[in-house]
């Protein structure tokens, strides 16, 4: 028998139903799947009589007057069939009828308890958390605190993400003494797991998940939303500025004792920034009453002076600030003596009370001295890693409050947070990591949260072999209408420069996946798995090897609407140049390592390393391998095998199935019927009746490996795979091989590494990428603007490289080369003309230096056959057939040929006879064709041994045949019948013009 339990008004009612007529409920696997959905399990409407227990409940609904039940609100109900709680969720009154003038039923719907957090979060955003308890002071302990996991336990980490251009001969601002770090340029990260309890508790949902509270300890939020310093409790950026000199130097002239100068050039523009665009005509208008320190720093070249013996030509500099509304000097830094032709780097801070609507101006006094002279003023160049600029360091309002935003703030974390909505954030993670919400059938707001692979591997196995119903069509079919052509993994595109010119040089977002299904000639459409989130690329500082997002645009600009990000802490990277400011001794500490955050958990990632990216990428950074464990290898692989395998099968059925199976039973069940294990999509239940469910299931398949080799290791000799049965292999498939984003060369696979290891010393200098665009052959690059066209192999590094279409197996270093169509060659060093198979190495400077310049290498030349007496055989390079030499036109080439020969005795198949010897020539072309100095020569004799007499081989150059080539052959001059092998290994120096 069913029975309804409602709750209203805080009130329990038992509603009374038809004992013969149906509630249909439909269970499906879209309830913990969806998570925003507002759907779960349902039941078609069904009617119950208006009894007066029914009426307690939603009183005479007929009457208008009636004030009792709200149709609009939510009412909590569980389902029961003889005493066993089958569905739990809440009803809603559909409408009411009359029959003969008298109420006599309620038509009502039941909707099962799915996770509508949509509903329960609305549009709060996670700046609405309270994350009070998080807040702290903006300071160099906490900093460093956050660094060891100390601060907050962990739940702070603190990171540098670049809102400014660090990149100094990138028109940049680098850091250095003179311009250290403050704690308020590094990014304070709040760890994931903190987030998403705190949406939980916010909202009054209880939170049950292994994997969030255990499994992301090192994945963060950098609380980043668009402002160039985080936000104290207390902030207020209009006062902040930090403008400077941006290019140029200006010579000031100056006469007498105390001439001062009023600079002006200050600029705003990236890196610099104005917050409250309080600078105008070279001067602040303050904002506020406040005590505010400056940091100036001024790059002085004392240029000349013309003063005379006995009088000294030094004269002394300083910096003023002047309150140019009440024309008063409020602040100066100590002079500084410079001697003619010296300079100086002015760096020091001035502590103002300013007033509010005032105007302040730098200034620079000449102190001391009657005699004239200049000074020059530069940007940056004087000194190296320095700038002139002039910047705001900290405020103390007239309360005593601090707003500085380089320090000593308190920290608002909840203000800090990127621009996302709670519901967001929750699906975002859901898209990431696969993941399951599962709301408890007992505890009303509890969701147990899982990946899906923990969900379905922890299901009971259940035997329903025997709650089928044979008698009725059971319907076997493949997974082909389940399937979409396409499926794509991406983060969203954000606006910083990086993330755009990945979007524009690839096909698409970075560290997208995309499957495109060609061997299912039915399936159409498309589905795009999408977080609300951006990819979150690094590359180095430059000049250094600190890897950092830049979270600015191609000029420099910050980019103020950056999308939420998630990143890895990967602790303390062991690399010098960040001078960070300690504000509790006012003295800068150079540290020996930066705080890494990062889509890889370590910088120089490998094959073992985890990856928030959902694929295989080309970074602006060295790595060592592509990571398997990224988010679609980890997370999404096996749900989208078990659906693609063609062995895949979807099953519909009827079953009998008591109230006791559907209180029991889970979606991830492991359901055997027959001889297979099935997993249940959805189950269609006659709850009022003993008749017959429809059931929908899954087969589950054994784990489908996406390729039977997977990468586990890698080294200088190649990727190393391991096999399903545990074993390992250096010699892959190329299948799988370029399946995990490698490249495939002979019978081995290699990291194709990165088109440009070294810093990307400017804003927006393009990360080269390795696409279909300039890499077609199976080439393992590194280095910028190397073309390998299709046909072509082997591993290339450097720069300025152009192999051909069919040059296969080569290994070249270096720059500036052109390599041909040639196999196994090795080249090195500059300017190389590979005009032929073997090695060769080039010299000169590579900057517009024509190829072949000042060139040496070695060329093999072979025979192998019958030589008998008087026979003449040609050599050819390698012993291929047609494989001639064609030097380069308008070319002088000395050659130095070593030549050895060896008979074989044909009864033995040993060596018989031995021979060694060299011979020196000029190959030149004059335009294009070919000469040579010697003519016929009989070779130089240097060993013997056996039968083979002397001078019994001489040697011709022919360059009549084809006056562009120069066509070795040999004579054999003895009385030799044996077959011979003729090995000659030419070595030359040439220079072409």
């Amino acid at each position: 028998m069913i029975t309804i339990k409602v709750n209203i008004s805080s009130t329990d009612h038992y509603l009374e139903t038809y004992e013969n007529d149906p509630i249909n409920l439909t269970y499906q696997y879209s309830d913990i799947e969806k998570i925003q959905s507002a759907v779960g399990s349902f039941s078609q409407t069904f009617r119950i009589p208006a009894t007066d227990a029914n009426m307690s409940a939603f009183g005479d609904y007929t009457n208008s007057n009636n004030q009792g039940f709200n149709a609009k609100v939510k009412s909590s109900a569980i389902i029961f069939s003889d005493t066993i709680p089958i569905l739990r969720g809440f009803i809603q009154l559909k409408q009411t009828y009359i029959v003969n003038g008298r109420h006599s039923e309620y038509e009502l719907v039941f909707f099962g308890e799915a996770v509508d957090l949509a509903r329960t979060l609305g549009d709060k955003k996670l700046a609405d958390l309270d994350l009070s308890i998080i807040d702290h002071p903006v300071n160099y302990a906490n900093v460093i605190s956050s660094w060891a996991g100390t601060l907050k336990s962990g739940d702070i980490r603190y990171g540098l993400i670049g809102k400014r251009n660090y990149d100094n001969n990138g028109a940049g601002v680098e850091i250095s003494a003179s311009n250290p770090l403050y704690a308020g340029d590094f990014t304070p990260c709040l760890r994931v797991k903190s987030l998403v309890q705190k949406i939980f508790t916010d909202n009054n949902l209880i939170l049950d998940s292994d994997f969030i509270t255990n499994d992301l300890n090192d994945y963060y939020v950098p609380l980043f939303n668009g402002k160039m310093l985080p936000d104290g409790t207390t902030s207020n950026l209009d006062q902040d500025f930090f403008v400077g000199l941006v290019s140029g130097s200006t010579v000031v002239a100056y006469s007498g004792i105390n001439d001062r100068h009023f600079m002006t050039g200050w600029s705003e523009a990236s890196p610099f920034f104005d917050n409250g665009n309080n600078i105008a005509s070279n001067q602040f208008t303050s904002p506020i009453n406040a005590q505010i320190q400056f940091h100036f720093n001024v790059l002085l070249e004392h240029t000349s002076n013309t003063a005379t013996a006995p009088y000294s030509t030094d004269r002394s500099f300083r910096i003023e600030l002047h309150d140019t509304t009440d024309n008063v000097l409020v602040g100066n830094t100590p002079p500084q003596t410079i001697s003619v032709g010296s300079s100086v780097e002015i760096n020091d801070t001035i502590i103002v009370q300013v007033e509010q609507g005032h105007t302040y101006e730098v200034a620079i006094l000449v102190v001391g001295g009657i005699a004239s002279g200049t000074m020059t003023i530069t940007s940056s160049g004087l000194l190296a890693n320095t700038s002139t600029f002039w910047r705001v360091v900290n405020v103390i309002e007239t309360d005593g409050s601090s707003v500085n935003q380089l320090y000593g703030q308190t920290l608002d974390t909840a203000g800090n947070c990127p621009d996302i909505k709670q519901i967001d954030f929750l699906t975002s993670l859901q898209k990431m990591f696969n993941l399951v919400f599962v709301p408890d059938p007992l505890i009303e707001n509890k969701i147990t949260i899982k990946t899906y692979e923990d969900y379905t591997s922890a299901g009971t196995i259940k035997d329903w072999s025997d709650y089928l119903d044979q008698s009725k069509d059971i319907v076997i079919k493949p997974t082909t209408d389940l399937q979409k052509k396409n499926y794509e993994w991406s983060y969203k595109a954000d606006k910083d420069y990086l993330n755009e010119i990945y979007a524009e040089q690839g096909d698409g977002v970075y560290g997208h996946y995309l499957i495109e299904d060609g061997d299912n000639d039915f399936a159409t459409g498309e589905i795009k798995i999408e977080p609300e989130l951006g990819a979150f690329p690094l590359a180095p500082i430059g000049g250094t090897n600190i890897l950092i997002h830049k979270a600015i645009g191609e000029n420099g600009q910050l980019v103020t609407d950056p999308l939420c990000k998630v990143v890895l802490w990967g602790g303390l990277i062991t690399e010098a140049g960040l001078v960070v400011y300690n504000d509790a001794t006012t003295s800068n500490v150079t540290e020996t390592q930066y705080p890494y955050i990062g889509h890889y958990s370590t910088p120089e990632a490998t094959v073992g390393s985890t990856d928030l990216n959902y694929g295989e990428e080309i970074p602006a950074h060295e790595i060592l391998g592509n990571p398997i464990n990224n988010l679609y290898h980890t997370y999404w692989a096996n749900y989208v095998n078990q659906l693609y395998s063609t062995e895949a099968r979807i099953m519909e059925c009827s079953m009998y199935l008591t109230s006791r199976e559907i209180h029991d039973f889970e979606f991830s069940d492991r359901i055997w019927i027959k001889d297979s294990y099935w997993r249940v999509n959805k189950i269609q239940y006659p709850a009022t009746e003993k008749a017959l469910s429809k059931v929908t299931l899954i087969k589950i398949l054994a784990d489908v490996r996406e390729c039977a080799q997977i990468p586990v290791s890698i080294s200088a000799f190649g990727v190393t795979f391991a096999n399903a049965d545990g074993t390992t292999t250096i010699n892959p498939s190329q299948t799988c091989c370029e399946f995990y984003g490698y490249v495939y060369i002979g019978t081995k696979c290699y990291f194709k590494g990165i088109r440009n290891p070294r810093p990307l010393n400017t804003v927006g200098k393009k990360p080269l990428r390795l696409n279909k665009a300039e890499i077609d052959g199976e080439v393992l690059a590194t280095g910028d603007n190397i073309t390998a066209p299709f046909g072509s192999s082997g591993i290339v590094t450097g720069k300025d490289i152009t192999l051909g279409n069919d040059s296969i197996n080569v290994l070249v270093t270096g720059e500036n080369h052109l390599v041909g169509d040639f196999k196994n060659l090795l080249v090195s060093g500059s300017n190389v003309n590979a005009f032929v198979s073997g090695r060769h190495h080039g010299g000169g400077a590579p900057t517009g230096t024509s190829k072949g310049l000042a060139q040496s290498g070695e060329i093999t030349f072979i025979y192998d056959g019958a030589y008998d007496r008087a026979q003449t055989v040609e050599m050819l390079i390698d012993g291929i057939p047609n494989n001639r030499l064609t030097i380069p036109d308008n070319t002088s080439m000395t050659v130095e040929m070593h030549w050895t020969v060896c008979t074989v005795n044909p009864a033995s198949g040993a060596l018989e006879n031995a021979y060694g010897g060299n011979l020196v020539d000029l190959w030149y072309k004059e335009g294009s064709t070919a000469e040579n100095v010697n003519g016929i020569r009989t070779l130089l004799e240097n060993q013997r041994q056996g039968g083979l007499g002397a001078s019994t081989i001489q040697v011709t150059v022919d360059t009549t045949t084809d006056t562009s080539q120069h066509r070795l052959t040999t004579v054999n001059r003895g009385t030799n019948t044996r077959n011979t092998r003729i090995v000659c290994v030419m070595r030359y120096t040439m220079t072409s013009l």
